[in-house]
């Protein structure tokens, strides 16, 4: 699968991890092994045919061929989950990967005969298509998440997946979905939100900001009181009464 080509949006600057080189390296090795027109392969015992934007592959093999470390490996997996970039599904030895909004990207018309679109199909070909899928057994491709204007609007399970994986509660992480979701993903200002999980990192902050405040003023002025273990009479100490 060394032939062809792949196509990388500008946005991949922006992204929170792109400064993490490991990071960085797994996700591209993915769209260049990811197949780009079906292909008939063998998981978990079975054939099966795999979609454009999916793979099998295993975490140990992807550690050989990066040189990053599987715990690693595993660790960028994880995050590319949580952030709705991949779908995983578990195999024996392997895992069938699913690139998120792989069509969406990687779509293109054919150029020196490397990568070609999949044509939109007649009605003859849809019939063909529904036989086929009812005599071949095929994975089930996940739909793509919801996109507008370019930017991806996370379900509630992608925003606590992320949540749990920055360390946020989940009562916090659905606070903060139910916010946003109400003002369909824009700013304060109005503006498309393009980051979320940036925003996010910001909303746990802000939420122990206003938890410490709560418990500040709950407490008000009151200093804690103190045992004094030199005045023989401190109820605190225990030793009323007793001689020194």
């Amino acid at each position: 699968m060394s032939a062809g080509w792949i196509k990388l949006h500008r946005q991949l600057l922006d992204h929170e991890h792109y400064r993490d080189s490991a990071h960085l390296h797994v996700w591209l090795h993915l769209l260049l092994k990811a197949t780009h027109a079906p292909l008939e392969r063998t998981f978990n015992g079975r054939r099966v045919t795999i979609q454009p934007g999916q793979v099998i592959i295993g975490r140990n093999a992807i550690s050989r061929d990066t040189g990053v470390n599987p715990s690693k490996v595993k660790r960028v997996l994880q995050r590319l989950k949580a952030d709705q970039q991949i779908d995983q599904q578990a195999g024996n030895r392997s895992s069938l990967l699913t690139i998120r909004n792989w069509s969406l990207y990687q779509s293109t018309d054919q150029q020196d005969g490397q990568q070609t679109a999949t044509p939109r199909p007649t009605d003859d070909q849809q019939a063909t298509t529904h036989k086929k899928e009812r005599t071949e057994e095929q994975i089930d491709t996940p739909a793509p998440a919801a996109v507008g204007a370019g930017r991806e609007v996370p379900s509630l399970q992608a925003v606590k997946g992320h949540a749990a994986v920055v360390g946020m509660a989940d009562a916090d992480a659905e606070q903060f979905f139910d916010y946003y979701e109400a003002r369909g993903w824009r700013t304060n200002t109005g503006q498309p939100i393009h980051n979320w999980q940036a925003m996010l990192r910001r909303w746990k902050v802000t939420a122990q900001e206003r938890k410490a405040m709560s418990k500040a003023a709950a407490y008000g002025d009151r200093k804690p009181v103190v045992a004094n273990y030199g005045d023989p009479n401190d109820p605190l100490t225990g030793q009323k009464g007793k001689t020194p």
